[in-house]
């Protein structure tokens, strides 16, 4: 879930006033959808497209069927179906409310961080994660039936070589847990064989520009934050220079497409945030809640969560 900046929405609906209406392909195989919905998240979904499967990265709100929109904009998912994987970067509700859809119409599996079931199958159970009920969104009940390990690797293309007549597991995608906004957050950097392969790291609501990243909810921990930060920095860090230059960020609102820079940006807005460097905001979001910014990252924050060491006065 991300914070609203008043204005800053987007529309994108088109004649057939479907709310999938802005759909773009990142790469060959990999496709954006933004859902246009009444609740001002807009978050942005993805599909990586595989030969041995479809990864869906997070599923909107609910607004319409994604199922049924899925199998319009992509008739081959009805002439040769494939197995259908649904991953979400986190149980809020902006990102998971469709789930249950593709579930009843194409049996796809649903998939979670297993860093910390207890908080996933307690959200689960109360249908109200990230305020849905307050916010009036009704999640319709699912299960994850498939539970993903830190740096477990998902093989989305094995094929044999024709010549060597070995396999090749040509695209991929690493499973990154990045606790702190939730404690059930993960990532996803996507890898190919290919020479020319752009990386993508799918990172949810992890980091997105032009709107605060959440870590003020009564769950979220901004040491765990930090840390999860400094994990994505490294990895970037030790790609191969050709391929860590290239690394894109998919975030799941307002950019599909942020430079991996961002990331140490935003580490080091943390970081001065813990050491006092930076002040919060003169204009709190709520009582007991910091903002702290620079240009176009965010962040909110408990004025009393441990890592700030008393860092709450604005004056």
């Amino acid at each position: 879930m991300a914070a609203v900046i008043p204005g800053a929405g987007w529309s994108h609906r088109g004649a057939r006033e479907t709310p999938f209406a802005r759909v773009e392909a990142l790469a060959a195989r990999v496709t954006l959808i933004v859902e246009d919905d009444r609740f001002g998240e807009h978050p942005h979904l993805y599909i990586v497209r595989g030969n041995d499967q479809w990864v869906l990265v997070d599923t909107g709100v609910g607004t319409a069927s994604y199922a049924l929109f899925l199998a319009e904009a992509f008739p081959e998912v009805v002439l040769a179906p494939k197995e259908m994987l649904v991953i979400n970067t986190h149980c809020h509700y902006d990102h998971v409310a469709g789930n249950a859809g593709l579930v009843s119409a194409m049996g796809a599996v649903i998939a979670a961080s297993d860093r910390d079931r207890a908080f996933t199958l307690a959200a689960l159970a109360a249908r109200d994660t990230s305020l849905a009920k307050e916010v009036g969104c009704s999640v319709q009940p699912y299960d994850v039936t498939r539970w993903l390990s830190h740096n477990e690797e998902l093989i989305l293309d094995d094929e044999e070589d024709p010549y060597t007549r070995r396999r090749r597991r040509r695209r991929r995608l690493r499973v990154l847990h990045t606790p702190g906004h939730t404690p059930d957050s993960l990532c996803l950097l996507l890898e190919e064989e290919d020479d020319d392969h752009q990386p993508i790291l799918f990172v949810g609501d992890t980091l997105y520009p032009h709107a605060a990243v959440i870590v003020a909810n009564a769950d979220s921990d901004l040491g765990e934050y930090r840390k999860s930060l400094g994990m994505l920095c490294d990895l970037v860090a030790a790609l191969p220079p050709t391929e860590a230059g290239a690394v894109r960020l998919a975030c799941g609102h307002n950019s599909e497409n942020l430079p991996a820079s961002k990331l140490w940006e935003m580490r080091r807005l943390v970081d001065d945030a813990v050491s006092g460097t930076l002040r919060p905001h003169a204009r709190s979001p709520r009582p007991g809640v910091l903002l702290f910014e620079r240009e176009d990252l965010s962040f909110t924050v408990r004025a009393n969560d441990p890592a700030l060491r008393g860092v709450g006065d604005t004056t």
